[in-house]
């Protein structure tokens, strides 16, 4: 039976162009021209093979990421008063008022640092006539250098002419070193009073900036949030501030997300928020925060809003960002089993048709172990011992777990919970599958060895296959130790 399925060359070669979604047909068309290329296949073999087509169903997975925060100011603005220890006179703006920038907030009891201010320029003014006055005394003291000098020349020409005494010359010499001394103490006396000048300057603006600064005012346009201040209260620089600003007026959300989604969110995208008392609205990931809080692993986003006019500071927000859908294709689970004679060291291996090899370019029948597709209700037990004696004709007495993968994770739902079944190979051999099924599988025992060099080869190419395979081969002796 073997070598007649294998004469059918047509079945061997891979195919110019092959519709996978018309399996169905494909198979219909495989078989037909089967029986008409190999007829004596047809006569000696009426059970011809046949294809079991699995349904494939297409669903979509929609991933989005769950976020929940507050509205907060985008940019909010503390307004403290620039002086300190005066009392509050007046405040011109209450919560929610829009304000422009350099409109008047508020105005501080200003009577001291008025005086203060007229007293700095007093101060000032006084220090402007102590330059003028130091300019005047090295004038002085140039006039007073001038005429020393002029009694010195003279008193040395009588000197020389014998006309004066000693004494004389003497005087005029101390005469014209002190005029020099009261030169320099002038000049030393202007660049003290320009200094003088320079303190009082300083003093005024300090005095004139407190002044102004009794005067609050906006630093931007906005919309007032807070006002704390009150009207006879003492402005302070520590504390709460006098009003609180929400710059331009704008708001947006500030939300938390676990930080295993955080990876799944760029800044621009979209995102669909309930804010509480408003409703559905969408927004834009604007800034994506650095850092995850090391309490409560939550990371925080900024999300703008286009209808910032209506929301309003402090109310919940909860939302997803934008829907991601991915297509999956459902086709159900399966059960593998390995059905493996540890006294004999044999495993039962199955060869069948299968149209996806076909389709791929390869050989249409497979060497394969057994797998059966798990119904609904069933447990993976019962189909591995009812599977393995529908396709082999052999019965397991003891079944070990070995592992549970995913077919193709990328777009398959589908797992293959793989099992190593214990049998008595002795009798494995024929063809099985059951006939209302339409299935034509050949079995055979192969000793340890050979299976692994059908792996080494090639010849084996099924995955499930491969797996079980290495599997046994990974804990040969531990399992016959166990079930020897």
């Amino acid at each position: 039976f073997t070598s007649q399925r294998k004469r059918g060359h047509d079945l061997n070669r891979p195919p110019q162009q092959i519709s996978v979604r018309a399996t169905k047909l494909i198979a219909i068309s495989l078989l037909s021209a089967l029986m008409n290329t190999v007829p004596s296949l047809a006569e000696e073999a009426p059970a011809l093979p046949s294809v079991t087509v699995a349904i494939v169903a297409q669903s979509e997975v929609i991933g989005r990421v769950p976020m929940s925060g507050t509205l907060v100011a985008r940019n909010e603005i503390l307004i403290y008063p620039q002086v300190s220890g005066y009392s509050i006179e007046q405040l011109h703006y209450d919560i929610g008022d829009w304000v422009r920038e350099g409109d008047i907030l508020a105005e501080l009891n200003s009577q001291i640092l008025t005086a203060q201010f007229e007293q700095a320029k007093a101060q000032h003014s006084g220090s402007e006539a102590g330059v003028r006055q130091a300019f005047s005394q090295i004038a002085s003291a140039d006039a007073s250098v001038t005429q020393a000098s002029a009694v010195l020349e003279r008193t040395e020409s009588l000197q020389t002419r014998g006309t004066t005494t000693q004494s004389v010359l003497d005087q005029a010499i101390a005469a014209d070193l002190t005029a020099q001394a009261g030169r320099r103490s002038a000049l030393d006396g202007i660049a003290i009073a320009k200094a003088n000048l320079q303190q009082t300057d300083a003093q005024l603006e300090i005095a004139r900036l407190n002044l102004e600064h009794a005067t609050i005012v906006s630093p931007a346009d906005g919309l007032i949030s807070v006002r704390n201040g009150q009207v006879g209260a003492i402005a302070s620089s520590g504390g709460e501030p006098i009003f609180k600003l929400v710059a331009n007026g704008e708001i947006e959300i500030e939300a938390e997300i676990i930080e295993t989604a955080l990876g799944q969110i760029e800044t621009g995208d979209t995102v669909q928020m309930v804010i509480a008392g408003i409703g559905q609205t969408n927004g834009e990931v604007r800034l994506i925060s650095p850092i995850v809080d090391p309490v409560n692993r939550l990371g925080t986003i900024r999300i703008t809003t286009q209808d910032s006019a209506r929301l309003r500071s402090g109310l919940f927000a909860g939302g997803w960002s934008e829907a991601i859908t991915r297509e999956v294709f459902e086709r159900g689970h399966v059960v593998g089993v390995l059905p493996y004679d540890p006294i004999e060291d044999r495993v039962v291996l199955i060869e069948q048709f299968r149209i996806g090899a076909y389709a791929a370019g390869f050989s249409p029948w497979l060497i394969e172990i057994v797998a059966g597709v798990i119904e609904a209700g069933e447990e993976p037990e019962e189909v591995a011992r009812r599977e393995t004696l529908e396709e082999t004709g052999c019965s397991v007495t003891e079944l070990m777990p070995v592992t549970t993968y995913l077919v193709g994770p990328g777009g398959a739902s589908e797992t293959v919970k793989l099992f190593c079944g214990r049998v008595d190979a002795r009798g494995a051999g024929g063809i099985h599958g059951k006939k209302e099924e339409h299935e034509d599988i050949r079995v055979f025992s192969a000793p340890f060895t050979e299976a692994m060099a059908r792996v080494d080869s090639g010849e084996i190419k099924n995955a499930v296959s491969i797996i079980a395979l290495q599997w046994l081969a990974l804990n040969h002796d531990r399992l016959r130790r166990r079930w020897g």
